[in-house]
């Protein structure tokens, strides 16, 4: 809960003066905020700013969900008052490499009519494979630039663990290749001061501006003191080769004059944004002695990890002062100032670098010092024996780094008891035996499609993608398997490489409608044209379902789809439903056939005799998802069906359900079938 200013914290307030827009909408003062939340207040709080020094900017905020940023396109809509009157306007991408495409049209604004604003300030979201996706728009946008009052922010959420993610992921390597600058915040609260930071970057060095965004921290939450004029913008005094840097725009990418842009970004603006990260102390040295020797360099959320190491250690600032040992925190950590690192290095005999994943960081120090006279040894993956002390892979945490950093610290101290009870403790955690826990095997929710959609058949080869239907790879349940997953867009073009090798005469390829909208339709195009005989078997329920049952952007409704698919060239459609007799009476291309839940295999043997790309096609929506488009008011009310006879509704012919027999096939049934039962009275059941 928030208060109305910090003068009155602790003071009861009288009722209707507190909201949980006050997160949102209070200019000073304190809130809480988790990650995500303080994402969506980043956006307002540069509007703020510009207002106050006289700018007109609008707002752009593009993207597609994905964890750690699943929530954040619904925190945004759940706002959509409040940023119209930032006039900051939301548009959920059709997929990442769109979106980031859209951005760099905000950045075209000078060149064409604009009374209304001064400049756009544009911000993408994403994870990784999504940020793989867009490398190619996200290196244009980088290379087109900057607008004078226009700035671009890419939010990019980085899954460590591969928690909700086919590969885990870290980006920095992306970003490198794109000329694309990277900032690291530590805190949720840095994650205002950062998103502030990374539009002054943007604004004056004309790159495009990357924030790079852990898991635990989007997900985390915090207290946060909130200032009108906070943080302070320096804008640096920076030349190049004499001259007072200036930032310019090239949106022709005629080959080769594009070389000279090449030039610009790496050679002045990268400058230009270490510049501006230097004037305004985004790197910096939070503990310092007299007498240090030893340095911990660390960056983001590892620098809150060895915060927290230290803590668990029995290590304070006066701890590390006495012991020679100084903490040196990366906020840009590309490109590194190296004239910094140099300046928080000199004097020290060794420094490590805290990291998660791969030496980036560690890398960048070592060709920052290697020509400095006295320089310190810098050791950070591996130790000076060459034994491993914090993985590549995987992720980081406050357990690792005091396991990896007690060896060093322990002959420095006064004190160790702490130290010893801390490292005994991980030591006998990490050597319990866990072979007796129990263990649960992923499946579906009651009620889930994929219950029904997922279920092969014996004899049959199914493949995945990510999406909830992926649980079928690690089921113990032989009637449900997936043998090989393909990333998303790729859906079903295994089997283009494949078929001419095997003895395979098919496969099923499973694919989300969520997918399919976001990149896959092409995989079903491309199978056709390469004349392959395979069956795309979509699961239909409305939602991207993973990331927080969005609705697909360009989604076609079930009819629709089926004239586009059989346009394609696809030879077959079977559509299973929930309430087939929907489908009956609609208008379908003559290569489409109508089934029940209980005709799944009949219908999957039917599309595999048949040459060419077929198509399974199964509408049913989750009961989760159900639940909540009813109460957003996106969907009809629970539907209430009639049993009256369950010797005629086990056979009725326009449902495989006993429980939907009756409730909607009041019109003529279809031809040869039974007509509904009215010869006992009727008992209602209600479907959730």
């Amino acid at each position: 809960m928030t208060t109305v200013d910090a003068g009155r914290i602790g003071t009861p307030l009288p009722a209707g003066t507190v909201s949980l827009s006050d997160r949102f909408r209070l200019e000073s003062g304190r809130t809480f905020l988790t990650g995500v939340q303080a994402l969506v207040r980043a956006p307002l709080d540069q509007a703020r700013r510009d207002r106050r020094a006289g700018l007109r900017t609008g707002g752009f905020i593009t993207g597609f969900p994905g964890s750690p940023l699943g929530g954040y396109d619904l925190a945004l809509q759940q706002n959509r008052e409040l940023l119209d009157e930032h006039h900051i306007v939301h548009r959920m991408g059709q997929n990442e490499e769109l979106a980031a495409a859209a951005l760099m049209g905000t950045q075209l604004l000078e060149r064409y009519p604009h009374s209304r604003y001064d400049g756009v300030t544009g911000f993408w979201y994403g994870k990784g494979p999504g940020l793989d996706r867009a490398g190619d728009s996200l290196r244009h946008g980088n290379f087109a630039g900057t607008t004078r009052h226009g700035a671009v922010v890419v939010l990019s959420g980085e899954d460590h663990e591969a928690k909700s993610s086919s590969l885990p992921y870290e980006q920095e390597y992306a970003f490198a290749h794109a000329g694309i600058p990277v900032l690291y915040p530590s805190s949720v609260e840095e994650f205002l001061s950062y998103s502030a930071h990374a539009v002054g970057m943007s604004r004056y060095s004309g790159c495009w501006v990357a924030m790079k965004l852990i898991g635990q921290l989007c997900d985390g939450g915090q207290t946060v003191d909130l200032t009108p004029d906070g943080p302070a913008i320096v804008t640096p005094e920076f030349e190049i080769d004499g001259r007072p840097f200036r930032k310019w725009q090239d949106h022709a990418f005629f080959p080769g004059s594009v070389v000279e842009t090449e030039r610009h970004v790496f050679t002045e603006r990268h400058p230009a944004a270490t510049a501006y990260a230097r004037a305004n102390g985004l790197d910096r040295i939070p503990v310092r002695g007299e007498h240090d020797t030893l340095g911990l360099l660390t960056a983001g959320k590892s620098y809150a990890d060895t915060l927290q190491a230290l803590r668990d250690l029995g290590i304070g600032t006066d701890d590390l002062r006495a012991a020679g040992v100084r903490l040196i925190k990366i906020g840009a950590i590309y490109p590194l100032d190296s004239a910094f690192v140099r300046e928080a290095t000199r004097g020290l005999d060794e420094v490590v670098v805290v990291e998660e994943k791969r030496p980036i960081l560690e890398d960048a120090v070592k060709v920052a010092l290697c020509n400095t006279a006295a320089a310190p040894r810098v050791h950070g993956k591996r130790d000076l024996d060459g034994r491993v002390r914090f993985a590549e892979y995987g992720s980081l945490d406050a357990d690792a780094v005091a396991v990896g950093l007690a060896p060093l610290l322990r002959p420095r101290l006064r004190e160790q008891i702490v130290l010893d009870r801390r490292t005994e403790e991980l030591t006998a955690v990490r050597e319990r035996d866990y072979s007796s826990t129990s263990k649960r095997s992923p499946n579906y929710c009651s009620g889930c499609p994929h219950n029904v959609s997922t279920v092969v058949g014996e004899g049959r080869v199914a493949w995945g993608a990510p999406g909830c239907h992926i649980f079928a790879a690690v089921m113990e349940q032989p009637e449900r398997r997936i043998d090989a997953t393909f990333p998303l867009g790729g859906e079903g073009v295994g089997w283009i490489g494949l078929s001419p090798f095997t003895d395979l005469k098919h496969v099923i390829q499973n694919q989300g409608d969520g997918s399919l909208f976001h990149s896959s339709y092409l995989s079903i195009r491309w199978s056709i044209a390469a004349g392959v005989s395979m069956t795309y078997r979509i699961l239909y329920n409305g939602a991207v379902a993973n990331t927080g049952a969005q609705e697909p952007i360009g989604r076609s409704e079930v009819p629709k789809l089926a004239h586009l698919l059989a346009l394609e060239g696809v030879t077959k459609i079977g559509i299973v439903a929930e309430d087939p007799a929907v489908y009956r009476r609609a208008d379908l291309p003559a290569i489409a056939s109508v089934h029940t839940a209980g005709e799944v295999q009949d219908v999957l043997a039917e599309l595999e005799r048949t040459d060419g790309v077929t198509i399974f096609l199964y509408d049913g929506e989750c009961a989760n998802e159900r639940r909540r488009r009813r109460k957003r008011g996106t969907a009809p009310k629970a539907t209430t069906f009639v049993m009256i006879n369950e010797d005629v509704c086990e056979n009725c012919g326009d449902c495989g359900e006993v429980t939907n027999c009756m409730s909607l096939h009041k019109s003529e049934p279809s031809s040869g079938r039974r007509p509904p039962c009215t010869s006992r009275p009727a008992t209602r059941t209600t479907r959730a």
